[in-house]
């Protein structure tokens, strides 16, 4: 039976460190990635509101309740499930605060 040259075991245990730190940086930008997108999808909702919002401004002259008006009038499609919507609204002349917060999954 022949043993092993300590280089084989080198070598070996080199390459098992190497794919070790390569699945560890893969895991990491994962993670950044999945971030990243979340945020993506955030503002484009945002983006979404804002839009319905002046759109209902333009066609009524004034800016709704609720966003629920938006949702069933003006085709706005929020993820219930996904945010929290905190609108805010002063007068039905000025555009309110409307601010989605990611619900904790």
């Amino acid at each position: 039976m022949k043993k092993r040259s300590s280089g084989g075991l080198k070598a070996l245990f080199l390459t098992i460190c190497l794919l070790g730190i390569l699945f560890a940086l893969l895991f990491h930008h994962t993670g950044a990635l999945s971030k990243s997108l979340e945020t993506q999808s955030q503002q484009a909702a945002q983006t979404a509101v804002n839009q319905a919002l002046m759109t209902c401004y333009a066609v009524e002259g004034c800016y709704p309740s609720s966003t629920d008006y938006l949702e069933q009038n003006y085709g706005l499609y929020i993820d219930h499930k996904k945010y929290l919507v905190d609108y805010r609204i002063f007068s039905t002349n000025l555009m309110p605060e409307v601010h989605l917060i990611p619900r904790s999954t």
